[in-house]
């Protein structure tokens, strides 16, 4: 046992060594890869963490594209954690810091590099990096793949990867949530899952999961059909019969999506290809000669473009002249709309702007695939330059572009990590082994490679880091923030960042600090560009921009800057618009410590416009927009608050004489006015609501207020059962972070003036309730730790950042540590 623990004690020494290094680019493979299992099983936590949790090791595993073994380090660490101090909030919220960090990371990871894996013979390591995922549909989709590529090559870990497929594509559907637009991609999940498990034999379980795709046929595209036709095909080695039912179905709703007239006109063509793809016979021929009727039938109108060059890549193999007549016809119609676009109809004009990107890669496929390459690269070469971005600041022509490349005969001087990957997927599933796996070696290397700034609405979105900008301000690093805050790429952020570290430095008494913040913010939106344009087909960023210049004002208002406040918020909508009242009113929040008569004026000048009758909208909503004017003013007036008291009253009494059930919002907003003098009969009102309220989907509930009002009315353990009902991870750690600001006393961050009352409903509610029922934060202070726990447990963990600066500030310190060395950030101080 000595000489064990003598061993033990060198292999932790010669560890510390190379930790102390920063892990260098010689740290020998066994601390990089095996030491940490050994932690595990050991179960030694401390060494583990300080191990896993080491940005500078992931950062070495990163360069070595073990992107993979990061994240399967940080699950063991997770595993003791849990095990051993599941309250530990500064280590929890460390794990949540770099699985978020390194997920940044994973969503580059190109799907065709854990197939590459895969089709190369290394299974174990396809399935690692198929996990590495961000969401669990995505998660879902790339095991699925992965599996079929496995089932090809006859590798006994496809079935476990098919299954494993399923739970993700289970958790996919009990997560999503129609505002979120993830139902979709749930069903996308579902459906590679069922074909997965044909693959592998599981046909009881893969019709079971075709079985929750029946919308599948009336959603307008070929995925039903598609989904189908390749579930037929996977089953065809297993149960031949089951495969010609399946097929059957799958033509079936290939004709019914023929005669809905689809939006994409293409859909028919694809679902007959796919179909003609898994059969064998004389469904063949039939499906093909759908194909050719379908295209020479479509009318003459620019979007044939998308059918007959469809048609042509679907034919080009077993037609081969018809495939070549149908490109050439679809190039020409292009090629001709492009050189005289105002001699369009109306319609086709409408087309080639909004449909230009999917329309050239659709062309350039077919004149590839039918051999045409030549021609290929002259369409793309014609395409004007003014129409090079597109709607939303698109690359329109990166998808015929990426299409080229992926010839891998194309040249190409500067490959994506994409067209590397796509390139040695396809070198692998030729068999050439050695050209494939040089070619993931080059596209692993891209990835590891600094991206391009690019136009900043294709930037990446790090609205989290304005979170840890707040919660550094708020335990007095402005430093730290001013560096933070001006490494991200989007000036819009750069800007909201300053604004909110102000704001929290402001309440927090640095008013050096603040003000300095602030000034910089309000500079800074003197620079953006796209103000005014709210445009949908340019992303809108005139709303992005009024965002940006309301924090701004908020910020300056926190420091009592009123003339400049004032200014700031005329810029972010006309007079009449709900951005510019909402501004106005988060300034009267921020002024109201420094001169509470304008507080005062501002907010009576819009209780008065929301007590005005107005026959288009009615009454309903405005009790809650009457609680965000209560949570501005807070005690900073009585007499102001009184007014609002009584046109809450008011507008009641409208909403009762016009049989007008209250919103969700308003009668929270209602239960908390009188809970302090009627408290029981306020817990059964809401007890009751949430009754009468139980079939209601989830994600049209306040459920973050809702918790709230349970917790102030002393209910803690129905505060906790509404947060934890939430399906959808992102709300339901919203929701929990609710209730544990509300316990920690926890401040409001900045308001953002284009959301409506009801999305900012939760965050004013809590400001709200800190007023009227303010909790005992000595007693809550338990309670608010685990509430906090229980939100760092997945999506949605950054929201408890300004919690954690008020209940446990090394974590925000451990969070910063782990975000600066990864940007590659100096820390520093003061």
């Amino acid at each position: 046992m000595g000489d064990v623990t003598g061993f033990e004690r060198q292999l932790h020494e010669w560890a510390d060594s190379y930790r102390d290094q920063e892990w260098p680019s010689g740290t020998p493979s066994y601390l990089l890869y095996d030491y940490p299992r050994m932690l595990h099983s050991a179960g030694d936590l401390k060494r583990l963490t300080d191990i896993a949790l080491d940005p500078h090791r992931q950062r070495a595993l990163m360069e070595r594209a073990s992107l993979d073994t990061a994240f399967t380090h940080i699950e063991l660490t997770a595993q003791l954690v849990r095990r051993q101090c599941p309250d530990d909030l500064v280590e929890l919220t460390a794990l949540a810091a770099s699985s978020s960090v390194l997920a940044e990371r994973a969503r580059a990871l190109p799907a065709e590099v854990p197939l590459t894996f895969a089709r190369l013979g290394h299974a174990p390591r396809a399935v690692d990096l198929a996990l590495v995922a961000p969401f669990p549909a995505e998660k879902a989709v790339r095991l699925a793949r992965v599996a079929r590529v496995l089932v090809g090559v006859g590798d006994r870990l496809a079935a476990g990867a098919a299954t494993e497929a399923a739970r993700w594509a289970d958790q996919a559907r009990r997560e999503s949530a129609p505002p979120s637009g993830d139902e979709q991609e749930a069903e996308e999940a579902t459906g590679e899952a069922a074909v997965a498990l044909m693959a592998v034999g599981d046909l009881r379980r893969g019709r079971e999961l075709l079985g929750w795709l029946g919308a599948s046929a009336d959603a307008g595209d070929e995925a039903g059909a598609t989904v189908v036709a390749r579930a037929a095909f996977a089953a065809r080695s297993h149960e031949p019969a089951l495969a010609e039912e399946l097929l059957d179905q799958a033509e079936q709703y290939a004709e019914e999506l023929a005669a809905a007239s689809p939006a994409d006109p293409s859909a028919p063509v694809a679902a007959w290809a796919a179909v003609a793809a898994a059969t064998e016979g004389p469904r063949v021929d039939r499906m093909y000669e759908r194909i050719s009727q379908y295209a020479r039938a479509f009318p003459s109108r620019l979007t044939a473009c998308f059918v007959h060059a469809s048609a042509a890549s679907a034919l080009a193999t077993v037609r081969p002249e018809q495939a070549n007549t149908l490109a050439d016809q679809a190039a020409e119609r292009l090629e001709a709309a492009l050189g005289d676009p105002e001699g369009l109809p109306d319609d086709d004009g409408g087309d080639l702007t909004m449909l230009l990107s999917p329309m050239l890669s659709t062309v350039v496929r077919a004149l590839v695939d039918t051999g045409s390459v030549d021609r290929a690269r002259g369409l793309v070469a014609c395409v004007p330059e003014e129409r090079h971005t597109g709607l939303m600041g698109i690359d329109t022509l990166a998808r015929a572009r990426a299409v080229l490349a992926d010839d891998v005969d194309e040249p190409d001087q500067e490959p994506s990590a994409q067209t590397l990957a796509r390139q040695a997927y396809r070198l692998a599933d030729r068999d050439e082994r050695d050209a494939a796996s040089q070619r993931l070696s080059q596209a692993l290397e891209e990835l590891g490679s600094p991206q391009g700034q690019g136009p900043r609405r294709l930037l990446p979105r790090e609205t989290w880091l304005i979170s840890l900008c707040s919660a550094l301000s708020a335990i007095g690093q402005p430093g730290d923030v001013a560096q933070l805050a001006r490494s991200l790429p989007d000036p819009v952020e750069q800007a909201q960042a300053l604004a909110a570290a102000a704001v929290s430095a402001s309440r927090a008494g640095h008013l050096e600090d603040a003000r300095r913040l602030a000034s910089e913010a309000a500079d800074r939106t003197r620079t953006l560009e796209g103000a005014g344009n709210f445009s949908f087909f340019d992303g809108a960023p005139g709303r992005e921009v009024a965002d940006a210049k309301g924090a701004a004002a908020q910020a300056l208002a926190h420091v009592g800057d009123r003339e400049r406040a004032l200014a700031l918020a005329e810029e972010t909508g006309p007079a009449d618009h709900d951005r510019r009242h909402r501004a106005l009113v988060a300034i009267a929040a921020g002024l109201r410590s420094y001169d509470p008569a304008t507080a005062v004026d501002l907010i009576d000048r819009q209780r008065e416009r929301l007590l005005t009758a107005d026959p288009h909208r009615g009454w309903s909503g405005r009790i809650a927009d009457l609680s965000e004017l209560l949570a501005a003013i807070a005690d900073a007036d009585a007499e102001c608050a009184d007014r609002l008291h009584q046109a809450v009253e008011h507008v009641a009494q409208q909403l009762k004489e016009s049989d007008t059930w209250l919103d969700p919002e308003d009668l929270l907003t209602v239960l908390l006015l009188h809970a302090r003098e009627e408290r029981d009969d306020a817990r059964s009102t809401l007890t009751s609501w949430e009754q009468k309220s139980s079939g209601s989907a989830l994600w049209g509930l306040p459920t973050g207020a809702i918790a709230i009002a349970h917790a102030a009315l002393g209910n803690l353990d129905a505060a906790r059962l509404r947060a934890r009902s939430h399906n959808v991870p992102y709300d339901r750690a919203e929701a929990f972070v609710a209730v544990a600001a509300y316990l920690a006393r926890t401040p409001a961050g900045l308001r953002t003036v284009s959301a409506s009352t009801s999305t900012a409903f939760t965050e004013t509610f809590r400001t709200f309730a800190l007023t009227h029922i303010p909790p005992d934060a000595t007693e809550t202070a338990r309670e608010a730790r685990q509430f906090t726990a229980s939100a760092l447990a997945g999506d949605g963990w950054h929201c408890t950042l300004d919690v954690l600066a008020r209940i446990e500030p090394a974590a925000v310190e451990r969070v910063r540590d782990i975000v600066f060395t990864h940007r590659h950030l100096p820390l520093q101080t003061g």
